[in-house]
């Protein structure tokens, strides 16, 4: 398991060429980790370093690309993280996406999918990392820049981009819309 403690680990990660996301519920439910980690061991054959994958982590940060046992999920943190980006109980377990660094997010809405849909939309994802690690942009943040927008309008076509209101402004531009809440869907 790889763990991201502090900020300067946290910059470093940022400076991969990868799109980073975040797992976030209120409670820590193993076998709900582990749908998304099943897609994520083909994922991390499929994708290796092109996508990243943290979910908070008791003392430590965040682990990255890795289960853990239930008694090592930092509440606390997570707590913290969903209100801070707006979400509602409705909209979680759910996987966030920044479009903006510590600002605008954007986050795929697990409740209430199946498991073939988890994985139809996490193995999507993946291409689209894939193909951006491969032929984007050298610089990471252009990286995820277009990564953003390529991921959100995948997930709006598949009606699964969800969004606090703060980022209405940012997901519109990765749309090319008029910000307009109407043609959006959101948590």
């Amino acid at each position: 398991m790889w763990l991201v403690k502090n900020q300067s680990q946290m910059d470093e990660l940022r400076r991969s060429r990868a799109v980073l996301s975040l797992y976030l519920d209120r409670a820590y439910y193993p076998s709900r980790v582990e749908k998304i980690m099943r897609a994520a061991r083909a994922f991390d054959a499929q994708v290796g370093k092109a996508w990243h994958f943290m979910i908070p982590y008791k003392f430590e940060g965040y682990a990255v690309d890795a289960v853990f046992s239930e008694e090592h999920y930092d509440y606390a943190a997570t707590n913290l993280a969903i209100n801070k980006l707006g979400l509602t109980s409705a909209s979680l377990p759910a996987i966030v996406f920044e479009i903006t660094p510590d600002r605008d997010h954007y986050f795929l809405r697990l409740n209430g999918r199946s498991d073939a849909g988890i994985l139809r939309l996490i193995e999507s994802i993946g291409d689209i990392a894939i193909e951006l690690h491969r032929t984007g942009p050298h610089d990471p943040v252009h990286l995820r820049q277009d990564a953003a927008g390529q991921i959100a309008r995948y997930l709006f076509g598949e009606r699964a981009l969800s969004f606090a209101a703060k980022s209405l402004p940012a997901v519109a531009g990765l749309l090319g819309m008029a910000a307009n809440a109407k043609d959006l869907v959101s948590a």
